[in-house]
């Protein structure tokens, strides 16, 4: 639809009357049909936000909310999310309301508390979805969100909610329908998920094959991909298999791969040259990931200080002071997820203002999304920060404790070649590492496919004496 279509489309509704545009205080109808309108122009962000304020009203017609309910776009990977304000829709009455209706608005308030940080309130909601429902799916996979959330963390749960999420989104007769698609991806990568915590603590093989399984099944794109490499590399090493957590590190860092790796690879790299007792290419990756990320743990973790100091600072602010930081660390806070999502949002919000926003009513709510939007970008951005200065932290500490066993291995391995009187040739675990060694050709020529990532073994082989060798379930 055209500026001027949709102009026309506003018009008719509120009368040719300038005043009555600038009184943009109409019934939840009137937001619907101007939600309908924006939808139709292509601009879905200002249609979500006009569907929230129809659903919010209170003098609206039961008909008009159902509507609004209907016309809602179902997704888990929403831009923006469904906003914690609709928590509210807890408390309106059914009546009037269909039983795909009622599904809905239970969906949206369960994901709404969930936004809210109230996974207890979300599981109550949540309940109220009826099997066979287009959400029934995407709202299994949110119980079991909710079961891991806050203080309780019941694994048992969540498994058993994801499980259910993909039972449901395979027999579904909205089988095809995206939210459903969304529901089962992520269901995987939760059961992906639960097993990989509970195999990590408590140390069980078992548990992180299970977690293994359900990674190989996820149709993900390369973000994603990535985004396990680490758990998945981590998952090879426990079970003594550091040449494939070799390949998942060095296939995530291929120059093929759109979205770079993130500091915990370059850890895993340093334990798996540490568990084929390749001493010397252990403490180049360790010093990389130093001389990349750690060492500019200092300045993270002061400038997340600095910024809870002035809450009041906008997103640009923000941005701009997160901009100090070296580039690699700025990066870091910059591809944060939750980062990531809201500036899409806000970008895709002001773009559709730009392109259908002369309108006054629609300019106003552009207004009212975009203030909305830059104080969510902002607190994302902060809470990266924080979270990108307690890794660092925590990566710190295990990254010394690493070099600690390194340094003292290599030490005894050159002490037993002294007293048993080897030649003047350096132990081969102890060279420096050659310009090229770790690489190798890339034959994809820029194609490559995401389920590939993790499924790469290198052919570095172990150095180590044969009591040395690495055992599963050995870590570093």
């Amino acid at each position: 639809m055209s500026l001027a279509a949709l102009l026309s489309v506003v018009v008719g509704l509120l009368g040719a009357d300038p005043a009555r545009l600038e009184r943009w205080s109409a019934s939840p109808g009137t937001r619907l049909e101007l939600a309908r309108a924006l939808s139709e122009a292509d601009a879905p962000t200002l249609a979500t936000g006009a569907l929230v304020e129809a659903l919010l009203l209170e003098n609206g017609r039961p008909e008009d909310f159902g509507a609004a309910l209907e016309a809602f776009p179902l997704s888990l990977d929403a831009r923006p999310p469904v906003p914690a304000s609709l928590v509210k829709l807890a408390a309106v009455p059914d009546l009037g309301l269909t039983d795909n209706q009622r599904a809905l608005k239970a969906w949206l308030a369960g994901a709404a508390f969930l936004q809210a940080g109230d996974p207890v309130a979300a599981t109550v909601q949540l309940q109220l979805v009826p099997p066979g429902t287009v959400v029934f799916p995407a709202a299994r996979v949110l119980l079991g969100v909710a079961a891991v959330s806050g203080r309780s963390r019941d694994f048992t749960r969540a498994a058993r909610d994801f499980q259910q999420a993909i039972e449901e989104a395979d027999v579904s007769p909205h089988h095809r329908h995206d939210v459903v698609r969304q529901a089962r991806r992520v269901a995987l990568l939760g059961l992906g998920r639960v097993f990989y915590e509970v195999g990590t603590a408590t140390g069980e093989l078992q548990q992180l094959a299970v977690a293994q399984y359900y990674y190989r099944r996820l149709p993900l794109e390369a973000q994603e991909q990535v985004a396990g490499a680490f758990e998945t590399a981590w998952v090879f090493l426990m079970a003594g298999e550091p040449q494939r957590a070799l390949g998942a590190v060095h296939a995530a860092r291929a120059p093929a791969v759109l979205h770079p790796a993130g500091p915990e690879l370059r850890l895993v790299e340093a334990a798996a040259y540490q568990s084929l007792c390749r001493y010397a290419e252990s403490r180049v990756a360790l010093d990389e990931l130093r001389h990349q990320y750690l060492a500019h743990l200092a300045p993270v973790t002061r400038l997340a200080a600095a910024l809870d100091a002035e809450p009041g600072l906008d997103a640009a602010e923000v941005r701009a002071r997160v901009r100090t930081l070296p580039v690699d660390v700025a990066a870091l806070v910059l591809r944060h997820p939750a980062v990531r999502r809201e500036a899409r949002a806000l970008e895709a919000l002001r773009a559709e203002a730009r392109r259908v926003g002369e309108a006054a009513p629609v300019a106003a709510l552009a207004g009212r999304l975009e203030a909305v939007a830059d104080v969510r970008l902002a607190s994302g951005l902060r809470a990266a920060v924080r979270a990108v200065a307690t890794d660092l932290a925590r990566l710190d500490v295990a990254a010394s404790e690493l070099q600690i066993d390194v340094l003292e291995a290599q030490g005894e391995r050159l002490e037993d070649a002294i007293l048993a009187g080897a030649s003047d040739e350096t132990p081969p675990e102890l060279r420096l590492p050659s310009m090229g060694q770790e690489w190798q050709r890339w034959a994809f020529d820029g194609t490559w496919y995401g389920d590939e990532i993790t499924s790469f073994r290198s052919t570095l082989s172990a150095v180590c004496p044969a009591d040395d060798a690495p055992k599963a379930g050995d870590t570093p």
